[in-house]
Formats: C-alpha cells, sequence, structure tokens
C-alpha cells in the first residue's frame, strides 16, 4: 500500500510539475491524453507498461498525459477533483468506473479525438498519438 501511495504522490507530483512548466515557459498542450485507470484493472496492468514505453517519444511534442485513477473511492474522487482544474470534468463524469483505455483530447476543445486500448501494440499506440497530434496542428 505504501508503494501505491508512493506511486500516486509522484504521479501526481509530476503532472503538476509539468502543469507548471507549461504555464511558465512552454507553450500549451494542444492534445491532452486521459488515462482511466484503476490498480485492479486487467487491462490497466497490460497497458501501462506500453504507455510507460511510448511517452518518451513525445518529449517534444505538445501533449500532456495524465492518469484519473478509480482505483478506490479516495482516488477517485481526487480524479473527479483533477479533471475540474483541467475543465475535464464532463469527460470525467462520463467515464467514471470505467477504466482501461486512455481518451486523446483536442486540448482547446475537449472534443475526443482518439482512443487508445490495452489491445493496441506499442506501435499502433505510437500511430495513434502521432495522428491525434497532426489532426490538431
Amino acid at each position: 500500500m505504501k508503494i501505491f501511495i508512493s506511486t500516486v504522490t509522484a504521479v501526481f507530483a509530476l503532472f503538476f510539475f509539468t502543469l507548471s512548466a507549461y504555464g511558465q515557459s512552454s507553450p500549451e498542450a494542444s492534445v491532452i491524453g486521459v488515462k482511466m485507470d484503476a490498480e485492479w484493472c486487467g487491462k490497466c496492468q497490460a497497458m501501462n507498461p506500453k504507455l510507460e514505453n511510448v511517452r518518451p517519444q513525445f518529449e517534444d511534442e505538445s501533449i500532456l498525459f495524465t492518469w484519473f485513477d478509480m482505483t478506490d473511492d479516495f482516488t477517485t474522487q481526487q480524479a473527479g477533483f483533477l479533471a475540474s482544474k483541467l475543465g475535464l470534468y464532463d469527460l470525467y463524469a462520463e467515464h467514471k468506473g470505467q477504466t482501461g483505455y486512455m481518451v486523446l483530447l483536442n486540448a482547446e476543445t475537449h472534443e475526443v479525438i482518439g482512443r487508445l486500448t490495452s489491445d493496441q501494440s506499442e506501435e499502433e499506440l505510437v500511430a495513434d498519438i502521432q495522428s491525434a497530434l497532426n489532426s490538431v496542428r
């Protein structure tokens, strides 16, 4: 449990550091990738390592990767707070309790422009993320 809490804390710290960096000296994100996640989710356990391998390929792109953790009541509540802060509460409410995939959004309009699943290979994830980025350029 301590490892899980440390992981969640690290993810939130990284997210807020990234968010503050975007607000200070970096351009705005054009795409937001929201992972609907839970510790108990088998599809999440299959997908998360793929996403961790794929994300570094986009470090110079204008995409914000974030997670809505729905493992338990507390993390689900925290995900709702985060969604509200990002202006994504409607997305959160629509997907609350569903896990194992990532929704790609146009950061300006919040329109869904893609969906990634655990069934996809890393190459397919890269192609779909790149397609989402190209669609907002």
